[in-house]
């Protein structure tokens, strides 16, 4: 007898092609992919594993090419294989990472400060992952860090007396969920506290103003020393009664008289020793030559080895009611001097800059931009510069910064106030935002009062 051994050999089949994810959400995905270019690949079962964060491979059995993987975790990845198998070969697997959406969160508070300028916010942190958070507060849009939830988040430059609608929105590698929205109402205080400033911000004046006049025009001459020089600017004793009409002749020909008072400010400081400032290798760090700090003024950086001047950068110690060194005054940056500026906010452990001018004015550079643009940290030497959140109105821009030094592994956070409204020449057409602005960055000074004097720059 002879026996015939008859042998089937079954080769693998294809491979799914143009694997896919067609839609997420915060429990689901939904996958989809191309059968196998076969004659008879509507017979082919589909095969989708899958694992997660906690390591735990699942599978599910299809016919059709598409799945919708449910009962997942949200804001978490996931490792997808897709297969085919044919007589019991399998193809080789088909891989993507996807991941779910994350959680939307839960506005548990919108309380007003700040006399009805601020508003102060506080959601829960959702479930799963969540890499930050972007705030939509009426027109204002801003970005905070993944350890903003659970905290409040002090917003500012709203209006007194209105109502704004709020969301966050919860982002997770490219994915967004938005919360349900609440409407914040901003107390009215700020509107009374708005004219009784501004009135009080005018009465001030007027009274250094004819403490201006009554001091220089004493008959007798004293020699004065740095201190001493303060509040001597203008000729003549002018009575508080004939102030307007003082006003009135300095406002003949143009401004005449005012630009005359002007020119003899500028007058004051001649004969104070620049020394430092006017050194040659330091004449480069100036960005005007007749704008130089004086040697009993200045602020001194810490020298840095085998380098001549690098002790010098352009800012002065200015003194106030409070202290002879209330603030730092400073040029805006240059680009050669922007390492300069963040060693001169970490050795002076300065949480605040007040920025008065815009880094472009009519197409020309005004000052260079020294603070990162987005969530890519700047190093400058042994600083880095991070930008943990931001928010921008019409009118000016809050950002907080985190500086960063390398070697000491020591952290500052920095709030930086930047006035946008201040046109190239001239003044704002209305004091009503500049003393809003005023107000917000008094307040942030009058809660923090720990670290050095804030910093002010213009151009």
């Amino acid at each position: 007898m002879n026996l015939i051994f008859l042998l089937s050999l079954c080769s693998a089949p294809n491979p799914v092609s143009s694997l896919r994810v067609e839609s997420q959400t915060n429990s689901s995905i939904r996958l989809c992919w191309e059968r196998p270019k076969e004659s008879d690949s509507q017979n082919l079962t589909s095969y989708v594993q899958w694992t997660g964060d906690s390591n735990t491979i699942e599978t599910q059995r299809t016919t059709d090419t598409c799945v919708t993987v449910e009962e997942l975790r949200s804001g978490t990845s996931y490792e997808f294989s897709v297969w085919v198998e044919k007589d019991g070969v399998n193809s080789t697997r088909e891989t993507l990472n996807a991941t779910t959406a994350p959680n939307s969160v839960t506005l548990v508070s919108c309380v007003s400060t700040s006399g009805g300028y601020g508003l102060l916010l506080n959601w829960s942190c959702p479930s799963g992952g969540y890499e930050g958070f972007e705030l939509e507060v009426g027109m204002q849009r801003s970005t905070q860090d993944n350890s903003s939830c659970g905290n409040h988040v002090h917003l500012l430059g709203f209006g007194p007396a209105q109502s704004y609608t709020a969301t966050v929105v919860t982002l997770w590698h490219g994915l967004r969920a938005k919360s349900a929205s609440v409407t914040c109402q901003t107390e009215s205080a700020g509107v009374i506290a708005g004219v009784v400033v501004g009135v009080l911000l005018i009465l001030i004046l007027v009274g250094l103003l004819v403490l201006f006049l009554k001091k220089r025009n004493r008959k007798h001459q004293k020699q004065e020393t740095p201190q001493d020089l303060a509040f001597s600017f203008f000729p003549g004793d002018i009575l508080a009664k004939d102030f307007a009409d003082h006003v009135r002749r300095n406002e003949k020909d143009s401004n005449r008289g005012f630009s005359e008072e002007y020119q003899r400010l500028c007058q004051e400081g001649e004969g104070q020793s620049q020394t430092t400032a006017s050194a040659l290798e330091n004449k480069a760090k100036n960005r005007y030559r007749n704008v130089l700090p004086y040697d009993w003024s200045r602020v001194p950086l810490q020298p840095l080895e085998d380098q001549p001047g690098s002790n010098y950068i352009n800012a002065s110690f200015v003194p106030g009611l409070q202290s002879p060194q209330d603030f730092i005054a400073t040029q805006g940056p240059l680009p050669q001097t922007v390492p300069d500026f963040w060693r001169l906010v970490w050795e002076q452990q300065s949480h605040t800059i007040v920025m008065l001018t815009n880094c472009l004015e009519s197409s020309r550079v005004k000052c260079e931009q020294y603070w990162p643009v987005d969530s890519q940290p700047c190093t400058h030497g042994n600083l880095q510069v991070a930008l943990v959140g931001d928010e921008v109105t019409e009118n000016w821009a809050v950002r907080d910064l985190k500086l960063l030094h390398i070697e000491e592994r020591k952290t500052l956070h920095v709030r930086h106030f930047h006035y946008l409204a201040w046109p190239d020449h001239g003044v704002p057409p209305s004091p009503d935002p500049l003393l809003a602005f005023w107000k917000m960055v008094r307040q942030w000074l009058d809660q923090t009062p720990a670290g050095g004097p804030p910093i002010v720059h213009c151009r």
